[in-house]
């Protein structure tokens, strides 16, 4: 039996995120964390931006980004230009999650990648991006 590519990848996605939870008990960031790292660039992202991004309705992100406000990580103004797009911004505490989800990130990259060596892990990334390109014609 062939097991999908894709189930194995989301699997590795998965223990990754968590693994990140994991070093910052104290956030409960599991889906949040991209977005606040997104947030805190010199771009402002938008609803729509970021569900292109994950590839995920607006609707979910909706979800995610009511839970980040009521969280206190996040606020939302209005785009004065295009009144149906929203701002994404980090409140006080978003920006101090940032500096600790980026530690965690470290920790658990520097964890995933023991026992890789960096000749291994740069075959990885080169094929990930090639397969990568090779189905962007297809799926879109």
């Amino acid at each position: 039996m062939q097991i999908l590519l894709s189930k194995s990848l989301r699997r590795l996605s998965r223990l990754y995120s968590r693994a990140i939870v994991n070093v910052l008990p104290d956030l409960r960031l599991e889906h949040y964390a991209e977005i606040l790292l997104l947030a805190s660039t010199k771009h402002t992202p938008t609803h729509k931006e970021l569900a292109e991004l994950f590839q995920v309705d607006k609707s979910r992100i909706a979800v995610l980004i009511e839970g980040m406000t009521k969280n206190g990580f996040v606020y939302t103004e209005q785009n004065v230009a295009d009144r149906r797009a929203h701002f994404i911004y980090l409140t006080n505490r978003g920006k101090e999650s940032v500096p600790k989800i980026q530690e965690a990130i470290e920790q658990v990259n520097h964890m995933i990648n023991k026992q890789v060596d960096k000749t291994h892990l740069d075959h990885f990334y080169e094929t990930l991006f090639k397969m990568q390109s090779n189905l962007v014609d297809i799926a879109l």
